[in-house]
Parts: C-alpha cells; sequence; structure tokens
C-alpha cells in the first residue's frame, strides 16, 4: 500500500494563440492510493484563474477573466504487467467572472493501455 498527495501554486504569463498576453494563476491538489500493485485510485483536483488582456482598435484595453475547475477522480486497475484498465470520471466548471455566465461539463473516461516488450524474444542475440 502508498499514498501520495501534492500541491501546486503557480503564477506567470503566457502567450495565447492568437498573440495576446494571459496571465494565468493555478492551484493543484492531487491524492492517489495504491491498495495493491494491481489497483489504485486517484484524485486530483485544479482551479485555474485566467486574466487576457487586449488592446481595442481604439486602443482601449480590454480585459476578461475567467475562473476554472476540474476534478477527475480515476480507478486504475492492472490487469496483467503489461495490460491495464482504467475509468476515470471528469467534472469541469467555468465561470466569467466579468459577466457573471458559467458554463459546467461531465465525462467519462475508459481506457486500455499496453506496454510492449522492450525485447522482442528472438530478435535479440
Amino acid at each position: 500500500e502508498r499514498s501520495d498527495l501534492y500541491l501546486s501554486v503557480n503564477r506567470g504569463a503566457v502567450p495565447t494563440g492568437s498573440g495576446e498576453p494571459l496571465l494565468q494563476e493555478s492551484l493543484g491538489l492531487g491524492y492517489s492510493y495504491q491498495y495493491s500493485p494491481r489497483l489504485s485510485v486517484t484524485f486530483p483536483l485544479a482551479i485555474f484563474r485566467n486574466e487576457t488582456i487586449s488592446f481595442g482598435d481604439g486602443g482601449g484595453q480590454r480585459s476578461d477573466r475567467r475562473l476554472f475547475f476540474s476534478m477527475r477522480p480515476g480507478l486504475n486497475w492492472r490487469v496483467t504487467e503489461d495490460l491495464a484498465l482504467g475509468l476515470s470520471y471528469r467534472f469541469r466548471y467555468q465561470r466569467f467572472e466579468d459577466s457573471g455566465t458559467s458554463a459546467d461539463s461531465n465525462a467519462v473516461f475508459m481506457s486500455l493501455s499496453y506496454a510492449w516488450p522492450t525485447k522482442i524474444p528472438g530478435l535479440y542475440k
């Protein structure tokens, strides 16, 4: 059995796809617990606050502030040494602070992973 807890805090400016500056503040918190060598659970949370500053044609400055929240609890099962199955649920929420409007979304994910052997039998001598 093993459990891990992590916390990350970031603040910085990054360019957007349109070249406008984006000020981003983020807080991440996560927890994972490995019940056995084959079974584990994860629970990551993330909160972002983004502010885009753009300049209009008349030289005026416009600001767009958004708040994001995301969580994605998951269950991972190692079926064999090479094969793993994952199941997770994601909830996301976004609020535009200037207009007060918001949106949310829900999704369920299922993954199947196979780790190819690093050495293929009979190929190396």
